[in-house]
C-alpha cells in the first residue's frame, strides 16, 4: 500500500466507516482502470514510440 491509500483511508474510516471506506476504495479502483483505459494520443501524423526507439525502427 501507498502512504497516500493509507492516510485516505484512515482519514474515510472515522467518517464513513467500514463500509464507506470500502466503497470509496472500489470506486477509486474503478475511476483507475478507466483512465488506464483510454487510448493514447499521438500528434498528427506521428507514430507512437516505444522508449526512446520508435514503432518503425525495423527491430
Amino acid at each position: 500500500m501507498s502512504p497516500a491509500s493509507t492516510l485516505l483511508g484512515g482519514a474515510l474510516l472515522p467518517a464513513v466507516g467500514v463500509r464507506g471506506a470500502f466503497l470509496v476504495g472500489g470506486l477509486l479502483t474503478v475511476g483507475a482502470l478507466a483512465v488506464l483505459s483510454w487510448p493514447v494520443r499521438t500528434g498528427a501524423g506521428e507514430r507512437a514510440a516505444i522508449g526512446p526507439y520508435r514503432t518503425d525502427a525495423g527491430l
